[in-house]
């Protein structure tokens, strides 16, 4: 009888010292929560450039050995997309991608796809964009992703006339919808 008596009370103790963590994470998230919301604690930007912005100077070589430049995004509006070979959502977002670059090609908008090398093979990035777009293998710091900030994917921008960001966002549809800002 005396054993039983000892399981309860520890099983008691162990029930009070849930319920009492549960609280505390409970009020914890509370807190987050109301934080957040009110703009304290996490930051709420947007990855990569901001609308506005310049692109800054970069030189880069597709896969067909042309040198690109920040240069050459002047004078059309380019849609640049950014890929990664680890990310699984971006092969996903590649057809909607190549759709908008056949869409908006009567209002010579250019397209330029960057892939980000990872662990994974780009093949089956580079066989879903197909021969519409341009495409640059990113490999290291520096370089195309730099002069975007690009540090999400997948990650679109529309870039003007003047090598400025017009649009950006997670899906292709966000950045040309201008502006947009995600």
């Amino acid at each position: 009888m005396t054993l039983v008596v000892a399981a309860i009370v520890v099983l008691g103790g162990l029930v009070a010292l849930n319920l009492l963590l549960t609280f505390g994470i409970v009020r914890r998230l509370r807190t987050y929560e109301s934080e957040r919301s009110q703009g304290h604690g996490m930051s709420e930007k947007a990855p990569g450039l901001p609308l506005g912005a310049e692109v800054s100077a970069f030189t880069a070589e597709t896969t067909q050995g042309r040198k690109v430049t920040a240069e050459d995004l002047s004078g059309e509006r380019t849609l640049v997309g950014f890929f990664s070979t680890d990310c699984g959502v971006c092969l996903p977002r590649v057809p909607s991608f190549v759709a908008a670059v056949r869409d908006r090609s009567a209002e010579t908008t250019r397209a330029l796809a960057v892939i980000k090398s990872g662990d994974e093979d780009p093949a089956e990035l580079l066989a879903a964009l197909k021969d519409d777009v341009e495409v640059v293998l990113h490999t290291g710091p520096g370089g195309i992703g730099s002069a975007f900030a690009a540090d999400a994917f997948p990650w679109f921008y529309l870039v003007g006339p003047d090598a400025t960001i017009l649009g950006s966002g997670y899906e292709v549809e966000q950045c040309l919808t201008e502006p947009a800002r995600v």
